[in-house]
């Protein structure tokens, strides 16, 4: 996607990742140095929505004349209750990449502050074959928003990740045998850069424009931020649904891959199948 700050005019722009269906991607993101390449938008009732071959973007312009005060919409509500016996004691010390996930999330962003908070819950099947006892996540927010983790949980249950580089150790809490099923929500806020130096234009609110890439944390394996000028700064398998609800602190108009499914007024409802990070 051409890089939405060259978009003339536009007050506020912010990309923002909601998957992007593995079949359209051309071409995989090569450097977090420099930007997506372009694609063709296509509109969506009132977004305009573009898909590109870096990981997908959405954008938004504020509408002139609208209150700024951030809207009170509830969190995602968390799906229904697994088999309260998937999780059982003990621990296997592993993980896998080869698990099935879906994804309900509520992003609230702050364009005047650049506050940005996410509240995910994940239903995680463990198609893998095997027992596994923790999730692996990756999540550009761990090195470019200050990240800080507000709420882990498995089943209700409170657990304590751990964050390295962009990667987030979340323990399961025992061990989670294959074939079973877990509900799993991690909460957190940041706070956007402020330039695009270097890496900085994948997290950021500059020059009029916000932009906020990989901000779900997303099942995956541990791969370095920092690296040689080749290759992807992630690994993600493909989720067969992604539901993400975008509440903003002031009208906007976006461009996402995603299909808009509902939201009225400071709320934007956001829909994708079969596609990864």
């Amino acid at each position: 996607m051409t890089r939405p700050r060259r978009a003339a005019g536009w007050a506020a722009v912010l990309a923002l990742l909601l998957a992007l269906p593995s079949i359209a991607v051309a071409e995989r993101l090569g450097s977090p140095d420099r930007g997506p390449a372009a694609a063709s938008p296509a509109p969506i009732d009132d977004a305009i929505v573009k898909a590109d071959a870096s990981p997908a973007a959405a954008a938004v312009r504020p509408q002139t004349g609208v209150s700024a005060q951030l809207a009170s919409v509830a969190p995602a509500a968390p799906p229904a209750q697994v088999i309260a016996a998937a999780i059982v004691p003990g621990s296997v010390n592993a993980t896998s990449i080869n698990l099935t996930a879906e994804y309900d999330v509520t992003v609230r962003l702050n364009f005047g502050t650049r506050a940005f908070r996410v509240d995910s819950t994940m239903k995680v099947t463990n198609t893998s074959g095997a027992s596994i006892d923790r999730l692996e996540l990756n999540t550009i927010a761990a090195r470019l928003g200050g990240m800080a983790i507000t709420v882990a949980t498995v089943d209700g249950k409170a657990v304590h990740p751990s964050v390295t580089d962009q990667t987030i150790r979340f323990p399961l809490g025992g061990v989670l045998p294959a074939g079973q099923s877990a509900t799993v929500r991690i909460a957190y806020r940041a706070t956007l850069r402020s330039d695009t130096a270097g890496s900085n234009w994948l997290f950021t609110r500059a020059n009029g424009i916000l932009e906020a890439h990989r901000w779900l944390p997303w099942i995956s394996i541990p791969t370095p931020f920092d690296r040689p000028n080749h290759g992807d700064p992630f690994v993600t398998p493909v989720s067969p649904r992604v539901r993400v609800t975008i509440v903003s602190d002031r009208a906007m108009r976006w461009a996402t891959t995603g299909e808009r499914v509902g939201g009225t007024g400071l709320t934007a409802i956001y829909e994708a199948h079969d596609v990864r990070d």
